[in-house]
Order: C-alpha cells, then structure tokens, then sequence
C-alpha cells in the first residue's frame, strides 16, 4: 500500500501559533510514503524557524526558500503545485490538525474507486475544532451532496475545503498555473473535478481544521457574519463586476479543458454556464461564443447553443440530447 507517492503541499505565512501541531500530525501518519513540501510567503513571526527545525528533524520534509513572497494563498499553493510529481497530492493548512489515519483512509479509497490515467478529486468530511484544539462542531454529508451537484453553491461559495481533498498526478497537471480569476486552489480544483466528472467523497472526519482570528483564508462554512455581510455588500454594490468575473472565470475553465484535450461532461459545463446567463445574458453569450472548444464541435455547439436559447435548464430534455450530442 506504501507504493505511491504522496506530495503534501503546505503554504506558509505567520503560523508560529499553531504549525507545529499540524507538522506534528502529519510525522505521525501510518502511511508513511510522503514528502512534505513547503513554501513561506514572508512570514515575519518565528514560522521559517520552525519549519527548519523539524526539516532538520525529518528528510522528508522539504522547505523551499527563495525570493517569492507576498504571493497570497492561491499562488504560494500554485507554486508548489508546480515543483510536485507524485502519484498523489493533498493540501495542508499550516493551523490544522490531521488524525493519524489521514492518508491512509485517501489511499485506501483511491484503490477501491480505481480510477487509472483520468483526473480525480477526492474529499473528506471533518471537523471544526477552535483554538484550544476542542472540536466545535462536525460537517455534515448533507451540505457535501449539495457541494457536488449545486453549480451555484461550486462556483459563488465553493465549500469543498482544499485542506480536505486529494488529487492525483493527472489532476495536478490539469490543474497548475491556476488563473487569476479563480478565488483560490480550492474552487479552481473543484471545479475542473467537477467538470469531467471524477469527484468522490469519504464520509469520514480525516481533518480537524482549526478556526480562529488569524485564519490566512476561511472557509464559506466557517466565515463570520461581519465578513460574510462584507462579501454580500460587495457584490450587491457591484452585481456586474461579478458576474464579468464569473463569466471570465468560466472562460478560463473551458480553456483549460481544451489544452488538456478534455473528454469531459459537457452538460457540467452547461450548468456552469446555466449559473451566470441570470443578469446580463449578451454579454455572458458574447464571451463565452468566441471560445474555440466550445465551436469544435458541431454537436457540441449545436448543444451549447441551446442551452444559451432558454432561460430555464428545466426546458431542456438533458438525457436525451446527452446521449444524442455529447461526444466523449
């Protein structure tokens, strides 16, 4: 079972408090075929100290130090992305905790759904736990079903937590260089995932994530309400900047799939754009007609079409015109 490889990529800034516990918990695994990978974004507490002590301590934990700070989550986590090859990867909050049979249970379940040379997410459920390490609450497999087939909820709160999933090398290709209109690593994996198809949830707590006032990036599910009520007023006062920015985003997604050369869900695609054709449809229709993937195809533009022509996703038979259109 210690046969593949597993990177665990972890971005770093000002976690002194809370990073040895999480360091902690990943030495003690079961599954021990794993090299740690770390990246600091200018952390100016005792947080690079820390790492380099216990890289000192363990040779497979590996500290990246170099002259790329003031990065953000999303490109400190790209840019480990890019130095990983392993068979699988998964992502680490430097403030959480991983029970002991974290990796395991993700190994275990990738050899049972056996999904060979295609893209595939897996997630897990978990914990809430506070600062004193007490669990707050646990998540439920309610909000996950929700999370997997509601492409409003992926695309405008994405829930999926970057720190609860795994992915494997040919996901991690699909997914590097991740484009600036995408919020975070977590939603842009989620949503290529999504897309062709491959996404797979264990209904077990495999992560204690950790909440507090320092929290580099916080979850939909986790966010106070003054920070919630300060997204909400954002996009009320600024609806179309938003939605130009969903519409770009999607315009990334659609690409991406096109240079991986893609045998994706299409109708995922159509949902997706389903979720934004709400405010200004024109303009959502001019962006999304000049990409060249979805004009490849006759019956895939044939589809497509349709589905800018009605408002309401109910008017369209998607069984039938899935197996008559879609080619895979």
């Amino acid at each position: 079972m210690d046969n593949f490889k597993i990177d665990i990529l972890l971005a770093t800034y000002n976690g002194e408090k809370y990073i040895r516990k999480q360091l902690d918990s990943i030495l003690q695994q079961s599954y021990e075929n794993w090299i740690l990978r770390i990246h600091d974004d200018g952390s100016s507490d005792k947080t690079v100290a820390i790492i380099k002590e216990y890289e000192k301590y363990d040779g497979r934990i590996l500290y990246y130090e170099d002259s790329n700070v003031g990065l953000g989550s999303k490109d400190n986590f790209d840019l480990l992305m890019g130095r990983s090859n392993a068979d699988f990867v998964l992502f680490a909050d430097q403030d959480d905790i991983w029970p002991k049979n974290k990796l395991n249970q993700f190994i275990h379940y990738a050899e049972k759904v056996n999904v060979k040379n295609k893209p595939m997410m897996i997630f897990s459920n978990y914990s809430l736990i506070d600062s004193n390490d007490r669990v707050i609450r646990k998540c439920v497999m309610d909000k996950w079903e929700k999370a997997i087939f509601d492409t409003k909820m992926l695309l405008i709160d994405n829930p999926i937590l970057g720190c609860a999933m795994m992915i494997n090398k040919e996901m991690l290709d699909w997914a590097r260089n991740i484009p600036k209109y995408a919020d975070n690593h977590d939603q842009w994996i989620a949503t290529l995932a999504y897309c062709c198809d491959r996404v797979f949830y264990i209904d077990e707590d495999l992560l204690f994530h950790r909440i507090h006032s320092n929290n580099v990036t916080l979850n939909t599910e986790t966010k106070s309400c003054k920070e919630r009520m300060k997204k909400l007023k954002k996009v009320i006062l600024n609806p179309e900047y938003k939605m130009q920015r969903l519409i770009n985003y999607l315009v990334e997604v659609i690409d991406r799939m096109n240079v991986m050369n893609s045998k994706m869900d299409a109708f995922k695609i159509y949902d997706l754009i389903d979720c934004i054709l709400k405010r200004n449809k024109f303009i959502a229709i001019g962006k999304l007609i000049d990409n060249k993937y979805l004009l490849s195809s006759k019956k895939r533009t044939f589809l497509f079409l349709l589905c800018l022509l009605f408002l309401k996703r109910e008017n369209i038979n998607y069984n039938a015109y899935k197996k008559k259109y879609v080619e895979y």
